[in-house]
């Protein structure tokens, strides 16, 4: 049993690093559409935004910031 454990903590250790290693990186600028007005002229203002997982984005044409999830 202490063998069965062993091989999963190796692999969730994989998968960690594998999530460390892409995580934060923002799709290039004026591809992500605002979900307030649809323009897609925006910035990545912060690729790690609060977590990990958000990168929070600047819309050109209405002035708003907004967070992106992935």
């Amino acid at each position: 049993m202490t063998s069965e454990r062993g091989a999963a903590g190796r692999t969730g250790s994989a998968v960690a690093e594998k999530m460390d290693e892409n995580a934060g990186r923002p799709v290039e600028d004026g591809e992500v559409a605002c979900p307030y007005c649809g323009s897609t002229e925006t910035r990545a203002e912060n690729a790690r935004g609060p977590s990990l997982c958000r990168t929070i984005y600047y819309c050109e044409s209405c002035e708003n910031p907004f967070e992106r999830f992935g």
